[in-house]
C-alpha cells in the first residue's frame, strides 16, 4: 500500500509527499525534489518586479479613467443645467407668444362676435319694422273692407267669436 496519497480534502499535501515540506510561498512544481527550485532567485524577482509594474500602471489607469470619468461627468452636469436653463427660456418665450397669439385670437373672435350680433340686431329692427307695415297695411286693409261690406265684416266677426269661445270652453 501507498502511503504517499493525498487523501486531504482541499488537494493539498499529506505529511510524506515530495511536496511536504515545502514552505508558504515556495513557488517550486510539486513534482520537483526540494533541491532543485522551479525559478531561479533573480528571475522571481523579475517576474515580481514586472507584477509590481503591472499592478501600479492598472492602479494609475484606473485612477486617470476615474478623473476623466468625473470630469466627463461634471461637463454633463454643466451642460444638462444649461439645456435646463434653455428650455425655461424656450418654454416661457413661447407662453408669452402663446399668450399675445390667444389675446390676438380673442380679440378677433370678440370683433367678429360684436359685428355678428350688430348685423343681427339690425335684422332684427328690420324685420320687426317689415312685420309693423304690414300690420299697419292689413289693419287699414281690413278696415276697408268693413268700410265697403259692413255685414259681411259683422259676420265674419260673429263667427270668430263663437269660435274662440268654445276653444274657451273645452279648455275650462
Amino acid at each position: 500500500m501507498d502511503t504517499n496519497i493525498d487523501k486531504s480534502p482541499k488537494g493539498g499535501t499529506s505529511p510524506g509527499s515530495p511536496g511536504a515540506s515545502r514552505a508558504p510561498g515556495d513557488i517550486r512544481s510539486p513534482g520537483l525534489s526540494p533541491d532543485k527550485p522551479a525559478l531561479t532567485g533573480s528571475l522571481q524577482d523579475k517576474v515580481g518586479s514586472a507584477v509590481d509594474q503591472a499592478r501600479a500602471g492598472i492602479a494609475d489607469s484606473a485612477s486617470s479613467a476615474s478623473a476623466d470619468l468625473a470630469s466627463d461627468v461634471e461637463k454633463m452636469r454643466a451642460d444638462m443645467a444649461s439645456m435646463k436653463d434653455t428650455l425655461a427660456k424656450f418654454a416661457s418665450e413661447a407662453g408669452g407668444h402663446l399668450g399675445k397669439s390667444a389675446q390676438t385670437v380673442g380679440d378677433a373672435i370678440a370683433s367678429q362676435v360684436s359685428a355678428t350680433a350688430s348685423n343681427m340686431a339690425h335684422a332684427g329692427a328690420d324685420m320687426a319694422s317689415a312685420a309693423k307695415d304690414q300690420a299697419k297695411t292689413f289693419a287699414s286693409e281690413l278696415e276697408g273692407m268693413a268700410r265697403r261690406q259692413p255685414l259681411a265684416s259683422l259676420a265674419v266677426t260673429l263667427f270668430v267669436g263663437i269660435v274662440i269661445g268654445m276653444m274657451g270652453r273645452s279648455r275650462s
